[in-house]
């Protein structure tokens, strides 16, 4: 009896370790592969720093509406859009742009974009990505969040708020 309980045990032992080092094997490879493409990666978000060409931001204050209220609990679309802050520079066109959570400020060449900053407003989290021919900016608070997206794949720079 005890012999059968032993090998049993031995049986269960060997299952579980086949077991694990299989899901392990799973999991390395496809981790290594994601590793090792194109995939975006984070990029810093830096406190913005006084700039005497960047006007003042758009007050959203003078709408004579409120927006309506959100259809989902975690993404709104947003309905207005103040107009960019622009600026020249020697590389591209300066662009601030306003969202709910927060102010996100972009230089805008011919053929490419780059986050200048992103500043939350107060309670809201920022996220940042970058890749090839495309940048997302999310803020984020309580399950809501508003993003900034721009794209650049083969035309000048589109930037879309959500």
């Amino acid at each position: 009896m005890r012999g059968r309980t032993l090998l049993r045990v031995a049986a269960w032992a060997a299952a579980t370790a086949l077991g694990m080092a299989l899901s392990w094997f799973g999991v390395h490879s496809v981790l290594s592969a994601d590793a090792s493409g194109d995939a975006p990666q984070a990029i810093p978000v830096t406190a913005p720093t006084p700039s005497p060409t960047l006007a003042p931001p758009t007050s959203t204050t003078t709408r004579s509406s409120s927006p309506p209220p959100p259809t989902s609990s975690t993404t709104r679309t947003t309905t207005f859009t103040p107009p960019p802050v622009t600026s020249s520079s020697a590389a591209g066109d300066v662009r601030a742009y306003q969202l709910t959570g927060g102010r996100v400020v972009l230089e805008l060449g011919a053929t490419s974009a780059k986050l200048v900053s992103a500043t939350p407003a107060e309670g809201w989290q920022v996220q940042a990505w970058q890749a090839d021919g495309w940048l997302r900016v999310d803020f984020s608070r309580d399950g809501t969040t508003s993003s900034c997206f721009v794209t650049w794949n083969g035309h000048p720079p589109s930037v879309q708020t959500t």
